[in-house]
């Protein structure tokens, strides 16, 4: 279960994305790079094209990108925990689409005002709801203004004082009541509270950095659940902000669009920080597997690879 943490609370930035994808192991993905003419920068997923056939030029889905614009979009597969067993997570559209229709425009030529709300996001993309379940984050930088959308058509303003410039975001509705909310999404936080709180005096990008991976590194799973396959205790996942590697048996529903290969958790983690002037964007990933065998090796302290990136919103 993917997990997002956003702020805008803390005194030395702007804005701060931090981001786990849980996923299969073995799902084909690309790496963060810079795309669609240089002017997106995410990773992007070559399991689910766009159309019928693929392409080097077509458009891949993506959960976590921004633009040069200052543009930035995150979404999450809606995966509520009373959701019936035999509802399909997939749509005939891919969810990861939906950022990239937002990212792919100018906030130069193109008010945030049109994408503002379900429904005028819904003008700009049509296909919006063909897609699996979804809760999508994106707002522009420049504007200061931030929203969620999610498929049961509802828009929330977010990062402003009525949330207290922060919330962390699962596979769980945004707007659930309190007693009904994942431990992950609460104890998450707090967690990102105390993180502002330590690093207010002390915010380098190198320690920022530190302290954000950290946060997404945060395990509650014991060793011995680690050791089990998924479907012995499924809900781990609604507790723990990482997942480790989790076995599954063959064709077993963990709330996505396909299963592929033995391996599910937390497969990568992204940071985000945009200077207090909101001029200046530092983009760290962290790949930990990409395939099962991987598990022998590499860990959150130990990822396959780091991709970082820097860059001027324009």
């Amino acid at each position: 279960m993917c997990i997002l943490f956003a702020t805008r609370s803390h005194p030395g930035y702007e804005l701060i994305l931090i981001s786990n994808r849980d996923e299969f192991f073995e799902r084909s993905t690309h790496d963060t790079c810079w795309h669609t003419n240089s002017s997106i920068l995410s990773p992007y997923d070559m399991a689910r094209t766009h159309g019928s056939t693929a392409s080097k030029s077509e458009i891949f889905g993506t959960w976590i990108g921004i633009n040069r614009g200052g543009r930035v979009a995150n979404i999450l597969n809606l995966r509520p925990a009373d959701t019936l067993p035999n509802k399909s997570s997939k749509g005939p559209k891919s969810r990861g689409i939906i950022p990239f229709m937002f990212l792919n425009t100018n906030s130069l030529k193109d008010s945030f005002d049109n994408w503002n709300s379900f429904e005028n996001f819904q003008k700009q993309y049509p296909d919006l709801t063909q897609s699996g379940d979804f809760s999508l984050f994106y707002g522009d930088i420049n504007k200061k203004e931030y929203r969620i959308i999610d498929t049961y058509g509802q828009t929330f303003p977010v990062l402003d004082k009525d949330d207290g410039y922060s919330f962390v975001l699962s596979n769980n509705t945004f707007n659930i009541n309190e007693n009904r909310q994942w431990i992950k999404t609460k104890s998450g936080l707090q967690e990102l509270q105390q993180m502002i709180k330590r690093t207010k005096n002390n915010c380098t990008d190198e320690n920022m950095l530190s302290e954000c991976f950290n946060l997404a590194s945060t395990c509650t799973i014991p060793q011995e659940i680690r050791d089990e396959t998924y479907h012995i205790n499924p809900t781990v996942t609604y507790d723990t902000i990482f997942v480790p590697p989790l076995g599954n048996e063959d064709d077993e529903d963990v709330g996505l669009t396909s299963t592929k290969g033995k391996f599910y958790g937390t497969r990568s983690q992204i940071v985000i920080l945009v200077s207090k002037d909101s001029k200046h964007v530092t983009y760290e990933e962290k790949v930990l597997h990409t395939s099962d065998t991987d598990i022998l090796i590499n860990s959150s302290s130990n990822p396959k690879s780091i991709n970082k990136f820097q860059f001027d919103i324009e």
